[in-house]
């Protein structure tokens, strides 16, 4: 069945405005926990942030020009910083954040609802079920770019679906277009987009096997014309990169990945929502009341097949695998059409689905204004961070810690950024891959910069103390991840504890706390470097630490 097929055997058009009432409200409820905070407590969102403080701020402010440089090039993990980076100076650049979020969390939803009008002919109410999935793993580390630029995707696919009879030279001109804007956005979701194509170009051909070669060849290049510069710039970029590191994961990984559409916050709503799910799809299927459109069966089955091959680690990114199951997700709403016979059934299943979206709004306003709390307090505390400062930060998983966090402590990992917002200071872990981002740590930041990374733990922060790795410069992590903090005693100006208790007598002579919270404490670094490790135990180290301490500082230095 085609989709023109499939448009014929749809039900009635439901009224427009009604539907519209509908989508409205569910996406004012759906932004409820977003708008209850100020600073969303998404894992990398606190770095973009700072990255959107640094791209409007860096012409007039010299402390962030001492510190990062912006080099403007066309890499495809743009979205944020094109999008709402011009914002900044209308919304403040908290307020240009959460725009984005919001959008990262209702372009999907819209994604699937063209998607649904240009297979169906209407969007009816089955593409508000993506609602379901719209606080997901993906948000929860802080992956907006992907989910802002798979929602674009989707809606340009369905424009491509609906402009089958356009003259082929617009056609191309508009959709080559379209296609560099989601490059531009994020590389995951270019690659989703082309899959489709290029399945959907794969079906033209097999359909128009008995007409003439020129009508066929012309649907193939005015298809295959918009990946022509998006092409060029992938192979230079892979051409110019480092290939990174690759690594498929662990089968208990992979499974659980397969909860990124339904895991926010590890709340019981989120598990109730994947076995319901599961439950429904499995009675659907197993009775024959769950259909997919005919052309987007191959594309479903190849998204599977990719997700369950995606390895964890590629081109030196985390988190590969858990994106495609959004993908999944997201186009299976809009494919798919669900038959309920029994108008009690009906209501009864959505009854159940609105009480697990309300739970999941529930568990997630929780969890966020909690953390928002935090988050308030730091960004408060920081003042006593002199402009322009290096500050490097230790986060232990402890168990009060965990407590505190619940199922997400990641969720502090970025919390040093806000000092970058607040007080232009330099915060090695702010993304600065070349292959990925535009921001540059500054020349004299280039050996304490990482180009990706989490914070060290407490040991991590002995060792890179030893006074035995004085003036070394920093290793790398088989993954391209630096090992930042080597001699940080010497390099750092201020370290930001996320534990209560002393840092140790290793490398307590070095630190002078100025600032305590109720879950952090801000140090500034005394000048020196400490045999924590190298010269028999902490006893033996203290000495030579006091030693150091009082020879100086060298903080301008490498």
């Amino acid at each position: 069945m085609s989709v023109a097929a499939a448009r014929k055997s749809a039900p009635p058009l439901a009224d427009r405005h009604t539907v519209g009432l509908f989508y409205a409200l569910a996406a004012i409820a759906a932004l409820y926990p977003l708008l209850g905070v100020d600073i969303p407590p998404l894992v990398d969102y606190p770095a973009h942030l700072a990255r959107l403080h640094i791209l409007s701020s860096i012409a007039g402010d010299a402390a962030i020009q001492a510190n990062y440089e912006v080099a403007w090039r066309p890499v495809p993990n743009l979205g944020m910083d094109l999008l709402a980076s011009p914002l900044v100076a209308l919304l403040g650049v908290y307020g240009a954040g959460k725009l984005f979020v919001a959008l990262s969390i209702l372009t999907p939803v819209a994604g699937a609802a063209a998607l649904r009008k240009a297979l169906y002919g209407a969007v009816g109410y089955a593409p508000a079920l993506a609602f379901l999935a719209a606080y997901n793993l993906c948000l929860a580390w802080g992956f907006l770019n992907f989910l802002f630029a798979t929602g674009l995707s989707l809606m340009v696919y369905a424009g491509w679906i609906a402009t089958r009879d356009w003259a082929p030279v617009g056609r191309a001109v508009c959709f080559a277009g379209a296609a560099m804007v989601i490059f531009l956005g994020h590389l995951f979701a270019f690659a989703t987009y082309a899959l489709l194509i290029g399945l959907d170009l794969l079906q033209h051909l097999l359909r128009n096997r008995g007409r003439p070669v020129r009508v066929v060849m012309v649907t193939l290049v005015v298809g295959g014309s918009q990946f022509l510069l998006p092409g060029v710039l992938m192979v230079a970029a892979v051409l110019a990169g480092s290939g990174g590191y690759a690594e498929y994961g662990t089968v208990a990984g992979k499974l659980r990945v397969l909860l990124t559409p339904f895991y926010s916050v590890g709340a019981p709503a989120d598990y109730l929502l994947a076995i319901f799910t599961v439950g429904v799809v499995a009675w659907a299927a197993a009775t024959r009341r769950l259909t997919v459109v005919p052309e987007m069966r191959a594309a479903l089955f190849l998204f599977i097949v990719v997700g369950v091959a995606m390895p964890v680690w590629l081109m030196r990114t985390w988190g590969v695998d858990m994106r495609m199951p959004m993908v999944v997700a997201f186009v299976a709403i809009a494919a798919t059409r669900l038959r309920i016979n029994s108008g009690r059934a009906g209501a009864v299943l959505v009854g159940i689905l609105v009480a697990l979206f309300a739970g999941r709004l529930s568990n997630t306003a929780d969890r966020w204004s909690g953390l928002d709390r935090d988050y308030a307090e730091f960004r408060t505390a920081v003042s006593v961070i002199p402009q322009g400062s290096r500050v490097i930060s230790v986060q232990p998983l402890t168990d009060d810690l965990i407590e505190r966090a619940g199922a997400f402590p990641q969720a502090y990992w970025g919390l040093p950024s806000i000092a970058v917002i607040e007080r232009s200071a330099f915060v090695p872990t702010l993304f600065t891959d070349p292959e990925k981002q535009i921001l540059r740590a500054a020349a004299r930041n280039e050996i304490i910069d990482t180009p990706f990374g989490r914070p060290p733990t407490i040991e991590e922060l002995q060792g890179g103390a030893d006074r035995a790795l004085r003036g070394a410069v920093p290793g790398r992590h088989h993954t391209g991840k630096s090992i930042f903090w080597t001699d940080w005693p010497h390099r750092f100006d201020y370290v930001i504890a996320l534990f209560r208790q002393p840092p140790g007598d290793g490398i307590g002579r070095l630190l002078d706390p100025v600032h305590a919270g109720s879950y952090f404490t801000i140090y500034r670094v005394v000048a020196g470097s400490c045999e924590a490790r190298s010269s028999g135990g902490d006893a033996a180290a203290l000495p030579a630490c006091a030693r150091d301490a009082g020879g100086g500082t060298e903080m301008d230095g490498p």
